[in-house]
């Protein structure tokens, strides 16, 4: 076997006499292929996922200017299914007793648990009731929780309420909206 020493023959990469290292011929510049655009964008519903796919406008060596297509999952809430309002109530008055009542049918299910529609509470007592669940509905007016308190079960005589100033809005594991308040039944 015979061996060849190329150090005495210049096959163009650097100039001849010196190290490839020290003077190599600089790589062709490719062209700018521009910014990246979108050129696909789809959007799924149901399954809340984008599909989207990108382009460039010049590809330039490039054989496909078409990148692959990527699906993205966007995080975000179901719909409410319905409203309730939860009351937190306390009988201010001096001496009499109330009946809070916030609706009439079935009791509500919220978090997992029957809440109740009424709670009878005595004066400087406090308690929560709750109202039944309105639904979301197009087209329908959206049903505002109703509050009532009477002295006892033969009289109709309605309290004074005092709400509070802050409303504290949350969703429950049923997927309603609900609207807590404070309420300050006086004389």
């Amino acid at each position: 076997m015979q061996t060849i020493h190329l150090m005495e023959y210049h096959l163009g990469g650097a100039s001849q006499g010196g190290a490839a290292s020290e003077s190599a011929t600089p790589s062709p510049q490719l062209p700018d292929a521009g910014k990246p655009r979108v050129s696909k964008f789809d959007y799924d519903p149901t399954t809340r996922k984008v599909t989207v796919q990108a382009s460039v406008q010049q590809a330039g060596e490039v054989k496909t200017p078409l990148g692959d297509e990527q699906t993205f999952e966007i995080p975000a809430e179901a719909t409410f299914t319905g409203i309730v309002h939860k009351y937190n109530v306390k009988n201010a008055t001096g001496r009499t007793t109330l009946k809070f009542t916030a609706g009439s049918g079935d009791a509500p299910v919220v978090n997992g648990a029957s809440v109740p529609l009424s709670i009878v509470l005595n004066a400087g007592e406090e308690g929560v009731v709750y109202s039944p669940v309105g639904k979301f509905e197009l087209n329908t007016p959206l049903q505002n929780g109703e509050l009532v308190a009477v002295y006892n079960s033969n009289s109709n005589v309605r309290r004074i309420f005092f709400f509070a100033d802050k409303v504290t809005l949350s969703r429950t594991t049923e997927g309603y909206l609900l609207v807590e308040r404070s309420v300050i039944s006086k004389d």
